[in-house]
């Protein structure tokens, strides 16, 4: 719950997402060996897969996938848990080292009227039931932005979308459970203001207006 409230972005959420699937896989165990764990890490890859409007591969998900790839062959091997774990982290350390390579300056090579979507927008919901289903909130996103993530638990869900209505995805949010939190940035006046060397305006300045 503290990963997905405190997350930042979408490799943030995603990261909640992943911890939430091991969780769930190992709950109410005393112990875990190497299968148990390697199972739990791919039952985390798969939340995450699955929170990912259009999953995009040379990202955060890639790390983990390979991880838990590595993890799961190596347990299936009779690897103990330690060398397991040694492959996962050896593996996700080779496929960060792979995109890194592939990493380009992101803000030289676009332009701002390249940005579709232009609101950064990501809010928390408290639900009213925990077994609420999101899938026509998803399919409402879907229909209004892209690179959409939602993370939940069993209390609260989070979403991160870009979208050029807002206020829309906060209204049918809201059919869902209570609004709690939510923070809106315009990546296009942003993009300028990194293009021109200015300081790039966030929430975070808001304490200063106030």
């Amino acid at each position: 719950s503290a990963l997905l409230r405190g997350a930042r972005g979408n490799s943030g959420v995603i990261l909640s997402l992943l911890f939430r699937g091991i969780s769930k896989r190992l709950k109410g165990l005393d112990t875990a060996g190497a299968q148990e764990f390697a199972g739990a890490m791919q039952d985390g890859v798969d939340a995450a897969y699955k929170a990912v409007m259009k999953p995009a591969e040379g990202t955060i998900l890639t790390v983990s996938r390979m991880a838990a790839a590595a993890a799961v062959e190596a347990a299936n091997a009779g690897a103990g848990l330690e060398s397991c774990l040694d492959c996962a982290i050896k593996a996700g350390n080779d496929a960060l080292a792979v995109e890194t390579e592939k990493e380009s300056s992101a803000f030289d090579v676009f332009d701002t009227e390249d940005i579709t979507f232009a609101f950064d927008t990501v809010f928390i919901v408290r639900k009213h039931d925990p077994d609420v289903d999101l899938e026509p909130l998803r399919k409402y996103l879907t229909s209004i932005g892209d690179s959409l993530v939602i993370g939940e638990d069993d209390e609260a869900f989070k979403v991160h979308v870009h979208t050029n209505i807002p206020g829309n995805a906060l209204n049918e949010a809201q059919n869902f459970g209570t609004l709690e939190l939510a923070k809106i940035e315009n990546m296009r006046t942003q993009h300028d203001d990194i293009l021109a060397g200015k300081h790039v305006q966030t929430t975070d300045d808001l304490d200063a207006i106030e």
